[in-house]
């Protein structure tokens, strides 16, 4: 298994524990949006890691392309079932810091 499939890997076990904190009921629903970002994102997020882990951009850098792409999670499941605004950016900024947490953890070492 690759360093980047370790972190997809990563990610994902992240997900139902943090869906059940933001969401609860909706598991299902948050968890198939998370993986459709990833599944969207896959090709760019391999490349800005292996741009990580070569020191060709840093930490810094690489939370401001995954934050920049935070749009891309629509979370649309849970909008149309009425689960409040504030709580669902709060689960899409607690998502982007898994992400980033996950990518530094495995792609950087001791960081």
């Amino acid at each position: 298994m690759s360093q980047f499939d370790d972190f997809i890997d990563g990610v994902k076990q992240g997900i139902a524990p943090l869906v059940g904190e933001f969401v609860g009921g909706l598991k299902q629903d948050a968890t198939t949006d998370m993986q459709a970002f990833l599944q969207a994102k896959a090709a760019d997020l391999k490349t800005w890691t292996e741009a990580l882990a070569k020191g060709e951009i840093s930490q810094g850098e690489f939370e401001m392309l995954v934050k920049g792409a935070k749009s891309l999670l629509k979370l649309r499941a849970l909008r149309i079932a009425g689960v409040q605004a504030a709580r669902l950016q709060r689960l899409r900024d607690a998502f982007v810091k898994l992400v980033i947490d996950k990518a530094v953890g495995t792609f950087l070492p001791g960081a």
